[in-house]
């Protein structure tokens, strides 16, 4: 790793100017996008009143030569700071673009209407587009298409077989309306679910810092390249006195849980120190003292998309809150699948302001999982219990969050319960109006911010977004279920807007180029005390509309080798 010495306190904002040479050497692509034609990152030029153009600075943390593993050593102000690569995030782990949706729309396709389905939504076409996608199941893959039209469903929808896509005719034109209330607690309305078979464990030979690939084990096994594997570790008492968490972390204490998926990409199996290698680096220190292990993991849903359409789930207000966690779309067990054009509608039964009975998207247990130009807005639960969760990220690795608004939730964007998020990255994602509902009445709400919300989420992202409400980072403590420290090594870049930006993350986390936000990173009460230090490194405050590179994710990609990728 190459350590760079600082003499400066991260609570400075300490920013290096860059000229022009710099820019060209490090800089955007040859379009002048910034390699994202098409999309409104929602970011907007500041018009400082004067004509020269304003110095573009760098971040002390990403020089010219970043290469990942770079260091600084802050001495007295705590542990090495760094920013991690997270350009492994999203589908394919951005090496390929999605599927063109236009090819798509070419393809040999399967129309719900030929099973059943009902595009006036007068009558329920749950049968229908569930024969359709079953049909699709029997020739190995292929598109499902849903003609304009609205379409009451009544039942749920399940995509279980890989390389299923479904597909509209444009979201504006086809609608689907989910009507179903009774028993939708933890059920999701469509629902792309695949399974976690896992194998037995190679045990890890020896600790494993962040940034390593080559992982020590005591045997090789039977792991070859190409194998999906889970690694990770038992919650310990000694891992959970670690971090100050005794009493907090309790429902998992003594269970194994994976925090990192993977792929294998060489083993070598030399008896005298075998070692399995893996595709994206390790994000957080793994220990042999807790029991640090790889496990093949089969079974996972593939290739699979959804687009170009609307989703409801909005009924009559007391059914909407009487059940917890009921999300429109859900991925589960997926791996290197996505969801592009896709926005919520009023829907046939509901009411004509809201949209969902409580939660959007989640994406659970899943891996490299694209949600693109997609809008999800107005939920009628917004109640405690895990409702009106717009954008949900649950113990899932690398998934990318795009071009996305969250509008009129709880917590419009956010991870949620239990360990295993890491490496995941919202990008010029747009939020506002989160609130917080005691009950349905609505009295009385507090602002809900976006955030990371359980169990240590490992360096995260948000990148180059808009907050209208606000994004936090924090201890917890006992709120959901002992969810206390909820993140570590995260990073929030080139943030805009007029709600609060709170980091207060266990060890490290950073705060790099704002504009307008409130920014708070020092420690106000004893609530917040519990291991926050040091204070999160914090560069550019108001002065990320000069921050270079504008978005950390593009950068990152770009030097890997893959473009923009979007």
């Amino acid at each position: 790793a190459m350590v760079l010495t600082c003499g400066c306190s991260n609570k400075e904002n300490s920013t290096t100017p860059i000229d022009d040479a710099e820019e060209g050497e490090t800089g955007s692509d040859d379009s002048g996008t910034n390699g994202n034609a098409g999309v409104d990152s929602g970011i907007d030029p500041v018009d400082t009143g004067d004509t020269a153009e304003p110095t573009e600075w760098r971040s002390i943390l990403f020089p010219d030569d970043w290469t990942p593993g770079w260091v600084v050593d802050v001495g007295d102000a705590g542990p090495v700071a760094q920013l991690q690569d997270f350009s492994y995030a999203g589908y394919r782990a951005g090496e390929s673009p999605l599927p063109s949706l236009d090819d798509l729309a070419l393809s040999d396709l399967v129309s719900v209407t030929d099973h059943g389905a009902d595009p006036t939504g007068l009558t329920d076409s749950t049968a229908g587009i569930q024969a359709a996608i079953d049909a699709i199941a029997t020739t190995g893959g292929g598109v499902v298409f849903l003609p304009a039209g609205d379409y009451r469903i009544d039942g749920v929808l399940e995509v279980r077989h890989s390389g299923t896509v479904l597909l509209g005719e444009a979201s504006d034109s086809t609608r689907l309306s989910f009507t179903r209330s009774d028993a939708m607690s933890d059920v999701n309305h469509l629902q792309f679910v695949g399974e976690r078979l896992t194998g037995d464990a190679v045990v890890v030979s020896e600790d494993v810092g962040i940034g390593e690939t080559v992982l020590p084990v005591e045997s090789a096994a039977d792991l070859v390249p190409g194998d999906t594997v889970g690694v990770g570790m038992v919650i310990t008492p000694e891992w959970v006195t670690d971090h100050q968490m005794d009493g907090y972390w309790e429902f998992s204490l003594g269970e194994r849980r994976t925090i990192f998926q993977r792929t294998v990409v060489a083993v070598d199996a030399d008896p005298t120190r075998p070692t399995i290698t893996i595709d994206v680096p390790i994000r957080y220190p793994l220990l042999t003292r807790d029991h640090a292990d790889i496990r093949r993991e089969e079974g996972f849903i593939t290739e699979c998309g959804i687009a170009r359409l609307s989703l409801s789930s909005a009924v009559s207000w007391d059914a909407a809150w009487a059940n917890d966690r009921s999300h429109v779309l859900g991925f589960r067990n997926a791996q290197d699948c996505w969801v592009s054009d896709v926005t919520s509608w009023e829907g046939l039964v509901g009411d004509e302001t809201h949209h969902l009975q409580s939660g959007g998207i989640l994406i659970d247990t899943s891996r490299r999982v694209t949600v693109t130009n997609t809008t999800m807005e107005y939920a009628q639960n917004r109640g405690g219990g895990g409702n009106g969760y717009l954008f949900e990220i649950k113990q899932s690795d690398e998934a990318l969050i795009h071009g996305s608004v969250g509008r009129a939730g709880r917590h419009n964007f956010i991870q949620n319960w239990d360990f295993g998020s890491t490496g995941n990255v919202f990008l010029e994602t747009f939020s506002e109006m989160g609130e917080t509902w005691s009950d349905s009445t609505g009295a009385f709400p507090a602002t809900g911010l976006s955030e990371y919300h359980h169990a240590l989420a490992m360096a995260n992202l948000v990148d180059s977004s808009t907050a209208h409400d606000g994004w936090g980072a924090k201890n917890r403590l006992m709120w959901s279920s002992g969810a206390g420290h909820t993140s570590t090594e995260c990073v929030f870049w080139n943030m805009q807007g007029d709600g609060e930006l709170v980091s207060l993350q266990y060890g490290r986390g950073y705060v790099i180029g704002t504009r307008d936000l409130s920014v708070r990173t020092e420690v106000t009460d004893i609530y917040d005390s519990i291991g926050t230090a040091p204070e999160d490194w914090v560069e550019g405050i108001d002065e990320g509309a000069t921050l270079w590179p504008p978005s950390l994710y593009r950068e990152q990609l770009h030097r890997r080798g893959f473009g923009y990728g979007l």
